[in-house]
Parts: C-alpha cells; structure tokens; sequence
C-alpha cells in the first residue's frame, strides 16, 4: 500500500475515534447534567488561562477556558476527581463564581498547550538579551513611527510589547504611557522631561499587549478594578533595563505607566550637571563636611536623585563608609552599600534609617523625607557627626525651612542641623543641529536685560552680556522632530550661614530668610536659568515652562 494512501487511512482512523472521543464525553455531560465543550478548538484569553497556574491546569485536568469579572467557565476531565475538586474549592475561597463544562481527554490536553506557550514567552522575556544588530533594526523602525505603528498590528502581543520597551530605550525615553481611550488607545513616550504623541493602538492590540505585559509584570491578568504595580527587565547590548509598571483602572480601561531604569547609564559627575562654577564650589565643599544636614529640593523628575548619585560618588572612598536608604534603587553604585525601602513588608524610611546609624556610616543618603519621624532620625544624625543628604519635595530651596517646621520638626533641631540647600529644575537643551536665529521680540529683550541687571548686582562674578540674536526650537531626525536634545538643570543654593541659623531660631519667615540668602549671593532657578539661555545652552519658553 502506498505510504501516502497508508497515511490517509490513519488521519481517517484518528478523526473517527476523536469523533466517538467526543460522542462519549457528550453524553458524560448529560448524565452529569453539565456543559459539555471541545476546549481544543475555544480562543482562550491569555489572562483567562493565568487563573490557574500550568501545574494546577495540569494536575486537576482542568482549564479556565472563558471569563467575565469574577465569573469564570472552565472545561474539566471529571468533575469528581479529588484534584479537581480540590481546585474547584480554591476557585470558589478567591471569589470566582464558577460554571462547569466537561471536555474529553484529547480536547484538554490540547488546550494544554497554552501554558507552554506562555511558560516560553515569559522565559524568553525575562532571559532576553537585545543584540547590537537588532537594536539598529528597532532604531530604525522608531524613527519612522507610523512604521512602527503598523508593524505592531502583525506582531504577536510578546513582540509588541518588546518592540514598544526597547523602542523607548531607544530613544531615551524615560517613561511610557499607554492610555485606554474610548474608541482606541493612546501610546506615548516621555523624552527629555515631556509626553510626547507617539501613536494610537486598536482595542484589539492593545488589549493583546496589556495582557502580556501583566503577565510579565507578576500582576493579576483577571483583575481589572484596582491599581496593580509590577516589574519586568529586559537587556539592551549589555545594558539591563528594569521596568517598573504602574497600572491603574480608568473610564475605558486600564491606564498604565512604565519607568524606564537603565542600570548601564553613565551616571553623571557634579562637573555634568550644569552648577554655576560658585555653586558648585561651594555644593563640593559641603558634601565633603564630616556632618551636617544637605538638603537637595524639588519635584517629582526634577533630577534630585542624579544630584544626589554624582554627589555620593565624589565623597565615596575606601577610608568611609557611604549607606542610602531609596525607594527604589534606581542605578547600584560601587562601594556603596544601598538598601531599599518596602513599605508593603513594614520596612520605612524611619526604620531604616534608624537601622543605618547602628551600622557605622560615615555619610548617609536618604532617598526622601517624607514625615517628621524621617526628618527627625535624619536632623539628629547629622548633628551626631554624620553627613546626611536627602530629598524634599518644594517648590523653592527656601520653602524647605517652613516645610520642615510645619511638618513638625522643633526649629532648634533644625538651625543646628542644617548645612545646605539645593533647589532645582531640569530644563531641556535647544538641539544644536537643528536650532535657527531669530531676532529678539521688544518685550523679551527689556526683559533680559533687566535680568542681567539683577544678576550683575546680586552676583558681579559672573559675565553677562546681551546676545544679538535668539535661539528658536525648530526639530529634525536627530532629536526626534523636538527641537530639544538632552536636559540640564537650573539651580538655586544657599548655605545655612549663623545669621539663617538665628533667623530658623527666631521662626522668621520664608520672605526674610530669601532675603537673607540673596544677600549672600544665591540666584534663583529663574535666573540660572535667564543665564543658561543667554548663554545659548535653551530658550525662554522652556524656563519658564519650569520656573514660574
């Protein structure tokens, strides 16, 4: 008989016992009186699957195979197995009401399947590494974003989502935004301190893409109603990124955000962060002191944790011993030991700090104060002979002196413990490839120049003179059609003199502390930032997008 005749005649033979397979299971059910479903042929979702893990689908023979909130259908062998049984109950202690369909052996083991599909795309994701040569590839699709856009719809949902992560690292991105809309989804990518449009996903991909990145994420893929935070990290060459994913319910589905933390990043030194020379003179001189209370204030993304990264590298050497307490740790910094914070397993910024200063630190740097206990652990080590830094969230390196009083902390703790303040902003530079001359309007040049004044008066060391031109924002290939490249910060810094001390003492006001402090030389952001643009370094408009 020939082998191809041979071949037909068992394809024949195995859809007749499939078939009488099927028949039997069939009326299984009615005895039963059950559903009955041929699991193998059912377009199972990704996050309906995940409410069982591949074990218990394997062991218990049964697979979730349909889901809507916390009602779910699932196909089993037999409904009177212990294991079944077993998981069934499990189901029902987690809330799901749950409807019974018996599928056949053949049927179950083939829907099976979808956990060794999922199984391999997370291994792949979470052992990925992105070669050179495909870095290029995506490169290349990210500059043409229409492009990219439309290679997303033919992707599966694992390289969708790959393409979107690497694509941002790409272009430096420091935050993606993927946000349900009524209709469609929006995508964009946060570069250089903006949200930048990039595209628009159909519901279909982008719910593809949402699931995925759950699942990668360790986030629950059934629920839908509440906030969820996870983590996933991929490498690029021989940079690690880890993503911290954010996700929260809206009124068209799930929003979600990812903070993109490139561990392979040159990490800035103080000379990269744009200080004005007397500032950062007198930033170094302070961070060298063998105790004091350093102070360093600000938004969220307004660069404080890069200020206080490239200070720590400065003081750290082999004869002291540097300990940070963060949440998280963003970048791991040699010879430094760092500890993070857990607030969900009952480990703060107090009891953490309280715990550095029985390990015999030299310099401490606490990722934030946030509380009075934290601001008082933190004041009361810097006057014990340690050299504490942290952050503050204000709007001016002044208003930290009433943050903290206000928070709680007694003004003769704080007069004594304080050495220095640091406020700050990121600005983005104008790109030089692509930056056109423009003459100055009436209303900016008066202005500048009265600027220049002010600045003169304040501080006759530095040189200022009047430009002759502008600089205008225009946008091309090599910063992404912006008009901007890279950031730089504008900065305001004032040293705790005996005369500021005094007036925390006395419980002066903000006003007259400011007062006090220009009449020590600090400039504010505004006008380290008028400096910066007289310098051609960025323009108006970006100042005072951050300043005023």
């Amino acid at each position: 008989m020939p082998e191809e005749q041979e071949r037909k005649i068992d394809v024949g033979l195995q859809k007749i016992r499939r078939e009488s397979e099927e028949r039997e299971t069939m009326a299984q059910a009615r005895q039963l009186n059950v559903g009955y479903i041929d699991v193998s042929n059912f377009p199972i979702a990704v996050d309906v699957a995940s409410i069982l893990t591949a074990q218990e689908a394997k062991d218990g023979m049964i697979i979730p195979f349909f889901g809507s909130g916390r009602k779910i259908k699932v196909a089993v062998l037999d409904p009177e197995n212990p294991e079944t049984k077993a998981i069934l109950e499990k189901l029902k202690k987690d809330e799901y009401e749950v409807g019974i369909s018996v599928a056949s052996v053949s049927s179950i083991e083939e829907a099976l399947h979808i956990y060794d599909d999922l199984v391999l795309e997370k291994e792949d994701e979470e052992n990925m590494v992105v070669e050179d040569d495909q870095v290029a590839q995506i490169e290349k699709e990210v500059v043409d974003l229409a492009a990219l856009q439309d290679k997303l719809k033919g992707e599966t949902s694992a390289r969708a989502l790959l393409l979107i992560l690497v694509g941002a690292a790409v272009v430096k991105a420091s935050d993606i935004h993927m946000e349900a809309g009524e209709k469609e989804a929006r995508l964009r990518l946060r570069i250089d301190g903006v949200l930048q449009d990039v595209f628009h996903l159909d519901q279909t991909t982008f719910g593809h893409v949402v699931d995925q990145l759950k699942y990668q994420a360790g986030m629950k893929l059934n629920v839908r109603n509440i906030p969820q935070d996870g983590r996933i990290s991929f490498r690029v060459g021989e940079h690690k990124i880890d993503v911290r994913v954010s996700l929260m319910p809206s009124m068209h589905g799930e929003t979600i955000v990812m903070r993109l933390l490139d561990s392979g990043k040159t990490m800035l030194t103080l000379d990269d962060l744009g200080m004005d020379g007397k500032v950062l003179e007198q930033f170094r001189e302070v961070i060298r002191h063998p105790y004091g209370l350093i102070l360093v204030t600000g938004p969220t993304g307004s660069g404080k944790t890069t200020t206080l990264y490239a200070a720590l590298r400065e003081i750290s050497t082999l004869e002291n011993k540097i300990i940070t307490l963060e949440d998280p740790i963003e970048y791991e910094i040699s010879g430094i030991e760092q500890s993070q914070v857990e607030e969900e397993e009952g480990y703060n910024f107090a009891d953490g700090l309280r715990a550095i200063l029985r390990q015999d630190p030299d310099g401490v740097m606490v990722g934030e104060i946030r509380d009075l206990e934290t601001a008082q652990i933190a004041a009361q080590a810097s006057l014990t002979g340690h050299i504490v830094l942290s952050t503050l969230h204000t709007n001016t390196a002044v208003a930290s002196i009433p943050r903290l009083v206000n928070m709680g902390l007694a003004s003769y703790i704080l007069a004594p413990a304080m050495t220095a303040v640091l406020g700050q902003r990121l600005v983005r530079k104008i790109c030089p490839k692509c930056a056109k001359q423009r003459d100055w309007q009436p209303k900016e040049k008066t202005g500048l120049e009265a600027f220049i004044a002010k600045i003169k008066e304040i501080r006759p060391d530095i040189e200022l003179k009047m430009p002759e031109k502008a600089l205008e924002a225009t946008g091309c290939p090599q910063c992404n059609n912006t008009g901007y490249k890279g950031r730089i910060g504008i900065y305001e810094f004032f040293l705790v003199t005996k005369e500021i001390s005094e007036m925390i003492l006395s419980g002066a006001s903000e006003n007259q502390i400011l007062t006090a402090a220009r009449k020590n030389g600090m400039l504010t952001m505004l006008e380290d930032g008028i400096i910066k643009v007289l310098r051609g370094v960025t323009i108006l408009t970006e100042v005072y997008r951050v300043s005023i």
